[in-house]
This record gives structure tokens, C-alpha cells and sequence, in this order.
């Protein structure tokens, strides 16, 4: 077999021009120029790059390299990605929500109960003693997205927004909605301030809430403040997702899901790319949070789909080391946000974003499955 001296030649290559790639995409689309230039080498190249980063190709793809490379290059490739392929399934069901609850994106957990929200119905739900209740909201929001809890000061943050677009979406309140932990009512509102539709919500220790906004726009709410701001960035965001405040607030580590971990330092509002030492795969991040020190990433925009334990080196400012923890196990459709309790990730397994068509709508005729949040142990 020679695919390991070939995949470190193809890591060589890319590490003499720039660093070590994260975006399999953009491998992707080079290994398709190459195809086209009929460019045997390069198509080799970053095949090989590919498997080495986790990713993988079909069946009808291998067939469209296979006039580029040799027999055993051929056949280590396919080992590789069919490795790349091998379902993890370490996780185990933790609690199932009703198909009524339709689009489940975000959830959050307060050391004793789990909170889980509807993108496409604002509903909220509660689960305690293995039991699911509604918790009715006045003047619910057309969809619930993430969320984080603030023990101190007993709410419950959620990020309200919209799947839907143009006309329609500019007719509904956006921004971030506080719900008191003990009476579960809406105490506190903080707008978008650029008709924004937030995504993902996290708490610094010091009570900062930052949200996303996965159009590009990051914001922020210091305490005792009356909206969002939107954070000035001198590098722009593609995709911004889910976000991890380092535990003394002056950063935040933030997912974008076009380019990858990158780190915001809101001083001087520079980003900071979180590089990787090795090839890796690391676009498509959509959740995003911490456990000790090290980051676990749910990955749903990759070909497979995974959760990712990452370690970061000791200065937090390059990837150690990726490991796969979970990947493509039977029952998913699109994994999307999750929350650390205790030493075990609770996930929302099924979201089923395949229901939403391109105008934001859901589908008509779409016959809705329950949802599983399942519980990954760390």
C-alpha cells in the first residue's frame, strides 16, 4: 500500500504554500479543477488529502478518479474513505419530543432540567422527571433557535428568529428573549439592531451574551444593556455559529461554517483563523461548546457528519489534535446544537431541516418524526 507516503507528500504541498487546509470543500472543488485538467498528479494529490482529513468520497466519485491514480492508490483510498465512513455510535437515547414540536434546533440544560424550542412554532418545552410540558410564551416568537441559561440571575436565553425570508421575515421581532427560570415567563427582550435573525446564543462569565447570526453578523449585550450591538469585526464573517467566550471574556471562540474555528477579540475586533498543525476538517460547524478545555464541535456540513472532540494547544491558538466521538450513527437526519451536562453531551439528533424548503417555508406535506436528544458521554 503507498497512501500514507502519498498522503504526506499531498500535506507537504499544501503546507509549503499556506497552512494547513480545514475546508474540505475547498479541497473538494481543487480535486474537481485537477479532474478537468487532467492533471494526474494533483488530482492524486488531494484525494489523498481528502481521506487524510476525514472526509469522504462516493462510490460514483471514486470512479471518476480512478483513470488519474494507480491500483494500489485506488485501493488504499477506498479503505480510507470507507474508514472515513464507519459509523460512531457512542451516544445513547436521552429523551424523545413529540413530532407536534416539528423543528427542534437549540436546547439548554440548568442542572436539572433540559429546554427545548420549535424554529418553525415557538414552542417551548421542559423536560423534567422524564417528563416533556410546555411552557406557553406570550407573544411567542416565530421560532426558537439556541439557547444558554444563566444560573446567577435565573434565566433562560433564547435566540428568537426565523427560517423564513424577504417580505415576511422583516414582519417578525428578531433578537434575544429572556425567560425567568421560575415563573418561565418572558422578563426580557433585546432586539437586532440591523433586522438581523439570531442563531446560536452564548453567556460569558461575567453575564455577556453574544449572538450569531449566520448571514455574518456577530453581536453582543453587555449587562444591564437595552439591545444588541453588532460587534465591528475587522475581518468579516461567512457563517457565523456557535460561540464559546473564553473563561476570562477577553475572547471568543467562534465557529464559522464556511471557514472553519476562528477567534474574536472584542478589544479591537480582529479574527484571529484557529489554525491546524495537520490537514483537517473543520468547516460546517453549527454547534459549539466547551467541555474542560478542550471544544466540542457538532459538524453537520460535511460529507460524513460527525461530533468532534477538539484540544487546542496550550496557548489557544492552534488545533492539537480532532477526534471523531460520533459520526453518521443510525437515526440521524441533521444533528444541529447541543449542551454540556456534566461529563456527557445532550444533542439534538434529528432536527430535520430537510423539511425547509429554500423560501424559509416548511414543505408542504411534510409529515414530521419525534425528535431524539440523545446523551454523548465525554
Amino acid at each position: 500500500m503507498r497512501i500514507v507516503p502519498l498522503m504526506l507528500s499531498a500535506v507537504m504541498l499544501v503546507a509549503a504554500t499556506s497552512p494547513a487546509p480545514v475546508s474540505s470543500g475547498a479541497v473538494r472543488t481543487a480535486l474537481l479543477a485537477a479532474i478537468e485538467a487532467s492533471d494526474h498528479a494533483a488530482v492524486a494529490a488531494r484525494a489523498a488529502l481528502l481521506a487524510e482529513m476525514g472526509a469522504t468520497l462516493s462510490s460514483a466519485s471514486q470512479d471518476r478518479i480512478a483513470p488519474f491514480v494507480d491500483a494500489d492508490l485506488r485501493e488504499s483510498l477506498a479503505a480510507r474513505f470507507a474508514e472515513n465512513a464507519q459509523p460512531i455510535a457512542a451516544a445513547t437515547p436521552f429523551a424523545t419530543l413529540p413530532p407536534s414540536m416539528e423543528l427542534v434546533e437549540g436546547i439548554a440544560w440548568d442542572g436539572r432540567r433540559l429546554f427545548a424550542g420549535s424554529a418553525s412554532n415557538g414552542r417551548l418545552m421542559m423536560y423534567e422527571s422524564r417528563t416533556w410540558r410546555e411552557l406557553p410564551l406570550d407573544a411567542p416568537p416565530a421560532g426558537l433557535f439556541g439557547m444558554a441559561v444563566d444560573v446567577p440571575r435565573q434565566r433562560l436565553w433564547i435566540a428568537a428568529g426565523t427560517t423564513r425570508r424577504g417580505a415576511e421575515a422583516a414582519e417578525i421581532w428578531r433578537g434575544l428573549i429572556g425567560v425567568d427560570l421560575a415563573s418561565h415567563r418572558i422578563v426580557e427582550r433585546l432586539a437586532m439592531p440591523d433586522g438581523g435573525s439570531p442563531g446560536d446564543v452564548a453567556l460569558a462569565a461575567d453575564g455577556t451574551l453574544y449572538a450569531s447570526d449566520g448571514n455574518g453578523g456577530l453581536y453582543r449585550c453587555k449587562p444591564g444593556c437595552a439591545t444588541l450591538e453588532r460587534m465591528a469585526l475587522k475581518t468579516p464573517l461567512d457563517s457565523p455559529q456557535g460561540i464559546v467566550p473564553s473563561p476570562d471574556g477577553r475572547s471568543q471562540i467562534v465557529a464559522d461554517y464556511v471557514a472553519g474555528l476562528v477567534r474574536i477579540d472584542p478589544a479591537d475586533g480582529s479574527v484571529t483563523p484557529i489554525g491546524a498543525r495537520t490537514p483537517m476538517m473543520l468547516e460546517g460547524i453549527d454547534g459549539l461548546v466547551a467541555h474542560g478545555r478542550d471544544l466540542i464541535a457538532i459538524q453537520n456540513g460535511t460529507r460524513p457528519r460527525r461530533i468532534l472532540r477538539i484540544a487546542l494547544d496550550d496557548g489557544g491558538i492552534a488545533i492539537r489534535s480532532v477526534a471523531a466521538i460520533e459520526r453518521e450513527p443510525p437515526g440521524w437526519d441533521e444533528p444541529t446544537l447541543g449542551v454540556v451536562a456534566a461529563d456527557a453531551l445532550l444533542y439534538v439528533a434529528d432536527a430535520q431541516w430537510t423539511a425547509v424548503g429554500e423560501d424559509g417555508a416548511v414543505k408542504p406535506g411534510t409529515v414530521w418524526r419525534a425528535t431524539q436528544i440523545r446523551r454523548l458521554p465525554l
